[in-house]
This record gives structure tokens, sequence and C-alpha cells, in this order.
């Protein structure tokens, strides 16, 4: 992404950069407290920020092993992304005994239903779609749409109906 874009600030309202779960890669105490990434990250829960991420390549390997471990514990049978010669995507597929789960990520104020949520509740039948974004309010779309605050925990593969405010 280029400089200057807003980045940091949207960081910023997804965590306290007072937080323990906020790490500014431009600042010494932070570039500190990851001189062991492994130990610093694993067990936070919650939405964590590495701002400036760029600045230590060596994170993306720990990075990888934590993401798969939250992925495990939504415990998907398989994972996906998805997409059309259309321009229709999904960013994450998730499919788990018969049930199929998708989740867009979106960096809007108050996420809506689009063209490409539609074809792909439609095309792929999904049982629930989450939309993850910067907010603090977790509410219903439509029946099957759900907005997720990126600092609420991920309920993507409870039982029942996935659009309950």
């Amino acid at each position: 992404m280029p400089r200057q874009c807003g980045k940091t600030t949207l960081a910023r309202q997804l965590v306290s950069a007072a937080s323990p779960n906020y790490f500014d890669l431009e600042d010494p105490v932070s570039l500190a407290r990851l001189d062991q990434p492994l130990v610093a990250l694993r067990d936070l829960t919650g939405t964590v920020v590495i701002d400036e991420v760029q600045h230590r390549p060596d994170l993306f390997p720990v990075l990888r092993v934590l993401a798969d471990r939250v992925i495990a514990e939504a415990a998907p049978d398989e994972v996906y992304f998805w997409a059309t010669h259309n321009g229709a995507e999904l960013d994450l597929l998730l499919m788990t005994a018969g049930r199929r789960v998708g989740v867009e990520v979106k960096r809007v104020d108050a996420p809506r239903r689009t063209r490409s949520m539609a074809v792909a509740l439609d095309d792929l039948r999904l049982d629930a779609l989450y939309v993850v974004y910067p907010g603090d309010v977790r509410y219903v779309i439509d029946d099957r749409i759900t907005a997720l605050p990126a600092s609420a925990r991920f309920p993507a593969l409870e039982t029942g109906v996935a659009a309950t405010a």
C-alpha cells in the first residue's frame, strides 16, 4: 500500500496504541518486545496489530504459524479463496460438517450488502457470511450477512443461524 494513506489510523481504530496487542515497528520499545516473536505473540487474544511490519520480514513465518492456529481453532475442514470471471469474490470460504461460511474484510464504517456478496451467497449456497470491518458494533445486514467488528471473536462455525444480533 502507498505511504500516508491511513493504514496506521485504521490500525489504531482496531487496537489502541497503548494495548499490549499493538506493535509499532518504528518504535524501539515495540521492536524490543518482538525480540522473541513467538513468545511475544502466541498468548495474545483478539486483534493484534503490527504496524510497519515490512521492517521485520522475518516475522512472516511466525505470523503464518499463528494465523494457521486461529484457522485451526475454527476447525474448518476446508479453507478457500473464491472468485468468478465476472469479478465477484469472497476473501475466505470456510467449510466444515457440510456448513459453508463466507468471510469478507471491508475497510468501511458501515458495511452493506454488495453484488459480490449476493453472488457468493447464491453460487456457493452459503449458510452465513460475515463482513469483518473496523467498527465496534456487530449488526445484521440481512438474513445471512452479519457485520462483525474486527476486534470481536470470530463466530464463523458456530451452530445455528449466523445473522443474530
